[in-house]
């Protein structure tokens, strides 16, 4: 780090590498940021939610506020008894009692005031992690998709541990310094006329301070929370793609995109501490001056105005107590504009996304399935732009009916198949399960009504018995082995060490890409939809792999309303129609002899696929 140049632009780093300057821009639009004062508002909101913890907590450190801001004037009047002579021997130890008794309360209180607080913080922390979490899944596949899983993951991670760190060590001793100084400031100003000359010239120049660097810092902090999300999702991203990148020998070129972005967060982060450097300089003008001011005012308050000395006393005694808590305040605002970023950061995932709901109550009465005037679009640049992926269709498909869509890349196949299962909200139209529309059924009916299947699977760390009841939570292990024996899966799980106990996923028993869409079929064996929808469920296997898979796929859809995005057109052949795709599109749709027979777009690629 201590080659990086901080005063270089940004625009210079980025420059290194163009992938870096490109997954930066983009991460910045991708899942929303609150502004300060939503943030503020949803806080504010929480502490009403914990409002009997909360009353508790303030009260208990403003008690230890108001013990500390009382010491000094038991100091000053033991000075004024032991200077004046007026005192007796009684009348100093029962103030030296005195002292020693607020003191252990400050103490407690200050103790009691700090776990409180901390034990308050990571409570309203703890739910806000499982907000974000919770709303993150509730983002379409689409989205997430787009948006890449390092910057959902940075928010309920580095942010989270941000965040926490705060709770634990900064938030506790914040809130009672700034309890403290207040009580004390109070405390100055009751103790005599002539010290509010003191606080109403020191306290602005400590304000104006703190609004010059929390101007400058605050987007410094937030530009270097994405640079810290985007580098999350670069290294995801080389981690998740390691065979390929070796294969290709990319190493290099991953880890040039890494570093750029971790310069770049390096950077931000460096002209952060140019600026706490200035910002001493800054507070030590208010504090020369404090104490400049409390030796011509204590001077003019014995001399002139015959007040105690032990006024005076009790008046240095303020003033040196809060130079600590003013500055710990001010120099902790580096950390406070970090855990700040950080929270926004996850209270726009949690105010900004609804959270999965009902729209209504109503469910399927059959597996048929109807599209009315359906389109659908996607947003291609920030201005807004839209491109169609999906042109105005409508589509009826009976209870039972397997469907086949066909169609080169990009024709809309996958789309169509999200927005069939119900995973795709369409930007235009109806969509009916069972003579229900969707926007207003109920989203867990529909959820156990329609399962989709994609070419991308995923194994849940857990044994296998686990991994399978995911979608069955109650299923025996008999029903199991059954599901698993219907996709032809029986023979590699009884060869595992375990069995069903047998640990899968990361850090457990590699299943091969086979084995875990046998896996993810078994689980909607177990779970029994109504609607299955397949999409290029069985696209990366071999010819072998290909047909258990074709073979197991089929097996399941038996019974069902099936709809099959079909890679290769041996899985159309078994559909009862084929719907063929272009341009976002239906251009054709018929069986697979009437299509051959027609001699149009599926019988080329037919043609060409057969050999």
């Amino acid at each position: 780090m201590s080659d990086i140049d901080w005063k270089r632009p940004l625009e210079e780093v980025l420059a290194q590498d163009a992938t870096a300057r490109r997954q930066l821009a983009e991460h910045a639009q991708l899942l929303p940021i609150a502004g300060a004062g939503a943030t503020l508002t949803f806080m504010l909101g929480k502490l009403r939610e914990h409002w009997g913890a909360a009353l508790v907590t303030g009260l208990v450190t403003i008690g230890g506020a108001a013990a500390a801001a009382i010491l000094p004037r038991l100091i000053g009047a033991a000075v004024d008894v032991v200077a004046g002579g007026g005192g007796t021997t009684a009348d100093a130890w029962r103030l030296g009692a005195q002292i020693l008794g607020v003191g252990l309360v400050q103490a407690v209180l200050a103790a009691a005031g700090w776990s409180m607080v901390s034990a308050l913080g990571q409570r309203i922390l703890a739910g806000m992690r499982e907000d974000v979490i919770d709303r993150a899944l509730d983002l379409p596949a689409q989205t997430m998709e787009r948006t890449g899983i390092g910057d959902a993951l940075s928010r309920v991670a580095d942010d989270v541990d941000v965040a926490a760190r705060a709770v634990n060590n900064l938030v506790p001793s914040l809130i009672q310094m700034g309890f403290y100084v207040v009580v004390t400031m109070i405390g100055m100003a009751t103790l005599s006329p002539w010290l509010l000359i003191l606080v109403v010239t020191v306290v602005p120049l400590y304000a104006i301070a703190t609004v010059w660097y929390l101007r400058r810092t605050a987007p410094l902090y937030r530009r270097e929370r994405i640079a810290m999300g985007a580098r999350a999702q670069g290294l995801l991203s080389a981690i998740h793609g390691i065979p390929t990148v070796h294969a290709y020998g990319i190493e290099r070129r991953e880890t040039r995109h890494v570093a750029v972005l971790s310069e770049t967060a390096s950077v931000l982060n460096m002209r952060v501490m140019y600026l706490v450097g200035r910002l001493v300089g800054l507070i030590n003008i208010p504090e020369n001056l404090a104490l400049l001011l409390v030796l011509v005012l204590g001077f003019v308050m014995v001399h002139v105005a015959g007040a105690p000395i032990g006024v005076v006393t009790a008046a240095g005694i303020y003033l040196i107590s809060l130079f600590w808590p003013m500055m710990a305040v001010i120099f902790n605002l580096d950390e406070v504009q970090s855990a700040v970023a950080s929270v926004s950061r996850m209270v726009g995932v949690i105010s900004s996304i609804d959270p999965a709901a009902s729209p209504g109550d109503e469910r399927p009465s059959d597996s048929s399935i109807r599209l009315e005037e359906v389109s659908h679009a996607y947003r291609t640049d920030e201005d807004g732009v839209e491109r169609t992926v999906l042109h105005p269709m409508g589509l009826d498909i009976a209870p039972g009916e397997v469907i086949s869509l066909v169609g080169a890349s990009g024709a809309g196949k996958s789309t169509l198949a999200a927005i069939l299962a119900g995973t795709l909200v369409p930007r235009h139209g109806r969509v009916l399960h069972g003579g229900v529309d969707l926007a207003h059924a109920d989203i867990e009916a529909i959820r156990a009504h329609a399962s989709i299947v994609s070419q991308d699977v995923h194994v849940f760390r857990g044994t296998l018995r686990e991994d399978l009841r995911l979608a069955s939570p109650r299923s025996t292990d008999e029903e199991l082995w059954a599901a698993l024996r219907r996709v032809d899966a029986e023979v590699w799980a009884q060869r595992l060490p375990l069995g069903l106990d047998t640990e899968v996923g990361e850090k457990g028993e590699r299943l091969t890409a086979e084995q875990s869409q046998q896996l993810a079929l078994a689980r909607v064996a177990l779970r029994e939809p109504a609607v299955l929808v397949l999409d290029e469920a069985t696209a990366d296997e071999g010819s072998s792999g290909a047909r258990v898979l074709e073979r197991a796929a089929l097996e399941i859809a038996r019974g069902r309303t099936t709809i099959i995005v079909a890679h290769r057109l041996s899985q159309a052949m078994v559909a009862d129609r084929i719907l063929v795709m272009a341009d976002g599109r239906v251009v054709e749709q018929g069986t697979h002899d009437q299509l051959v027979a027609r001699g149009a777009v599926y019988a080329r690629l037919w043609e060409a696929w057969s050999g």
